[in-house]
């Protein structure tokens, strides 16, 4: 469980300096800022995963709880919580779905 939040923490990293690159080499400024509005949120949701409060999480609880509870999170937030990052929080739903179903692989 720990190995999966760090590696989490590396992909979004790795998304945020792709996103990076891709921003400095695109010259349509419509396509670079959502391309930057998109990036903000990679880099939002970085800084919400990876900060004491949360690593102080798996020392206090099991992974598979705090894998529950992020899960069942996850699908009872409406999407369009905060209307900038509606389509992020669909794929988290989805993948979400996805990772609720193949528990038993990881617990």
């Amino acid at each position: 469980e720990k190995e999966v939040y760090q590696e989490e923490i590396e992909r979004l990293k790795e998304k945020i300096k792709s996103y990076e690159e891709i921003i400095a080499q695109t010259e349509d400024e419509e396509i670079k800022d959502k391309l930057k509005n998109q990036l903000e949120n990679f880099k939002k949701e970085l800084k919400e995963i990876d900060n004491e409060n949360v690593a102080k999480l798996f020392s206090e609880k099991t992974g598979e709880q705090i894998f529950d509870e992020t899960i069942e999170e996850i699908l009872t937030t409406p999407v369009d919580i905060l209307p900038d990052i509606t389509l992020v929080n669909a794929i988290a739903k989805e993948k979400a779905k996805i990772l609720k179903e193949k528990k038993a692989q990881y617990f």
